[in-house]
């Protein structure tokens, strides 16, 4: 359902007497909220900020490290090839600034799709199929949604490519995690693989610690939330190292 609705956005906002009006008129009306809430809801869309988070309950569900390896490429590997093959241009290039909202300094980078946006899906996608009500479902894919919004109101980014963002990040995620139950089964039984997948939150400790600049520093708590992703991760880290050592019986 969610794949279809998003799919049917995606040919909505690709026509562009709707794409052009929409950005103008979302841009304008979520520029109402402060910049620095749109940077920290953006900011959950950078891959290795996503790791982050995620890497407090990867220790449980090691399937969705598998996912993010599997997965997690596959859907980069469509949002770059369709980047640099169809090499568009972001409203902050396309336009003249004094027409929206621009928060930062903008990019250059091509623009559909909507990495960030694919991201912040791609994720929410592998919770929402451990949702065990339609609220925590719809939940889920509302932050994938408002992570997507979020880079229209800062203005580097069309509906279209958020909206296309969002369908692959949707489709790579839910229905690629449904594979990887399906392929590895329990994963419990690859113990040698879960014990190797601890890298994969480790390794955002060095990229925090040094040389990694969240987007938006300058503005309100942005800059020092970055020790709050470096605490998740190292704590993530030990939960997991924690997990794999032997278990004391009775």
């Amino acid at each position: 359902m969610v794949a279809a609705v998003l799919f049917l956005f995606s040919a909505l906002t690709l026509v562009p007497q709707v794409n052009m009006p929409a950005f103008l008129f979302l841009n304008s009306t979520f520029s109402l909220l402060p910049d620095a809430f749109w940077a920290h809801i953006t900011n959950l869309g950078d891959t290795l900020q996503a790791i982050a988070l995620f890497s407090i309950i990867m220790y449980k569900r090691p399937d969705f490290v598998i996912s993010t390896l599997l997965w997690g490429l596959v859907c980069a590997l469509i949002i770059q090839g369709f980047k640099h093959g169809l090499d568009l241009p972001r409203p902050n290039v396309a336009l003249d600034h004094s027409l929206f909202h621009l928060i930062g300094e903008g990019r250059d980078s091509p623009s559909m799709p909507s990495g960030h946006t694919a991201t912040g899906m791609f994720f929410v996608a592998l919770l929402a199929t451990t949702s065990q009500s339609t609220k925590a479902f719809l939940a889920w894919v509302g932050l994938g949604v408002l992570v997507g919004l979020s880079r229209v109101a800062i203005g580097v980014h069309w509906p279209a490519d958020v909206a296309v963002g969002a369908f692959v990040g949707w489709i790579t995620g839910f229905y690629g995690q449904q594979l990887t139950q399906k392929w590895f089964g329990d994963y419990r039984q690859y113990k040698t693989l879960t014990k190797a997948l601890v890298f994969l939150p480790f390794i955002c400790i060095p990229y925090l610690l040094w040389g990694y600049e969240l987007s938006y520093s300058d503005l309100f708590f942005v800059a020092e939330s970055k020790g709050l992703f470096l605490a998740i991760s190292v704590l993530g880290t030990l939960i997991y190292l924690r997990n794999l050592l032997p278990q004391k019986t009775n």
